[in-house]
């Protein structure tokens, strides 16, 4: 019997590969930059994309529905 469907797998593999991937960018990023305020600011820039991302989605998305025939 399986315990799940295949699109919950595929959501389940969806989530852990974007963690991992996340890891991966985070550790370039202080390899990259040694300690100083460029450094902040690499690391601020990035944690900006997501909420800046969601945000335009969510427009655009919007946009997106009103404007579909």
């Amino acid at each position: 019997e399986q315990l799940l469907s295949f699109p919950h797998r595929c959501v389940l593999i969806s989530f852990e590969t974007r963690n991992i991937l996340t890891e991966l960018q985070l550790g370039i990023l202080a390899h990259a930059f040694p300690i100083s305020r460029a450094r902040s600011i690499a690391f601020a820039t990035f944690s900006a994309g997501a909420p800046i991302g969601g945000g335009l989605g969510m427009q655009m998305g919007g946009l997106l529905t009103q404007l579909a025939p």
